[in-house]
């Protein structure tokens, strides 16, 4: 992503999301930051490929979105909340 604005947040999911085949019940889960402003229009981008809905979670409950919290927890074993992974 160029920033962290909702308009390149927008274009890297969905180009994300294009490539995964499509799986009925697939859902998003996203913290309520400016960047995703514009879910809607990539729900509207991507619903008819059978990519799934978006959801809120609420502030402070981690748990509902646990897949990528799991994650963030191994990455963060290995890697420092600062590290740059552009490289």
């Amino acid at each position: 992503m160029e920033d962290k604005s909702a308009h390149s947040m927008r274009r890297a999911l969905e180009q994300a999301l294009r490539r995964l085949p499509p799986r009925p019940g697939r859902t998003r889960a996203y913290d309520k930051g400016r960047e995703n402003a514009l879910h809607e229009l990539v729900n509207e981008a991507l619903g008819r490929s059978g990519n799934g809905r978006s959801y809120f979670c609420k502030p402070y409950h981690p748990w509902e979105k646990g897949s990528i919290e799991n994650r963030n927890g191994i990455l963060r074993r290995y890697y420092p909340k600062k590290h740059d992974f552009a490289c």
